[in-house]
């Protein structure tokens, strides 16, 4: 492997230790608004909390692909280059935390109390239908959340690359 693939692989594992920090703190979040009875002036500051993290979301995971163009710099030639290394960064830690989104998703509704279906009345627990809903869905959308830090990691890499290392 090259050796520049290195470097993506050591920033996309920051990148995605610091995602998974946001999803557990999203978790947490909801979990307050749940346990305080979604009360009109802590749902507000819940939304607000929410916002913010999802913009940390955004910012680290462009600050990925920076990272990676960061340590690889010496390794690059070119904007495609640093591009590419930053999007497999931006492949790890999406990976990395795309699979702790889906246990959370499984954990979240048994935390919650869970939603109410059909199969609530044939005896299963409400808990475990929200959570094989919720986590199937997750597992649905994970491509999604994966391909979407990707895309914002190269964004990254590429700004870094042509405004901070003056790349050609």
């Amino acid at each position: 492997m090259e050796e520049k693939y290195n470097h993506a692989i050591k920033a996309g594992v920051i990148g995605g230790i610091l995602l998974v920090i946001c999803s557990i703190l999203s978790l947490a979040v909801d979990w307050i608004n749940y346990g305080t009875g979604y009360r009109a002036g802590i749902s507000l500051a819940v939304g607000g909390i929410s916002c913010l993290l999802f913009l940390a979301e955004v910012v680290i995971a462009a600050g990925t692909g920076a990272l990676a163009v960061k340590y690889a710099r010496p390794l690059l030639n070119n904007l495609s280059n640093a591009a590419l290394t930053a999007a497999a960064a931006g492949l790890v830690a999406g990976i990395i935390d795309g699979v702790v989104r889906i246990v959370i998703a499984f954990i979240r509704p048994l935390i919650m109390g869970g939603v109410y279906s059909s199969l609530t009345d044939y005896g299963v627990p409400s808990s475990m239908v929200g959570s094989m809903g919720s986590g199937m869905i997750s597992c649905l959308c994970m491509p999604v959340w994966v391909i979407v830090v990707v895309i914002l990691a190269a964004i990254g890499g590429a700004l870094y690359a042509s405004l901070v290392a003056k790349m050609p």
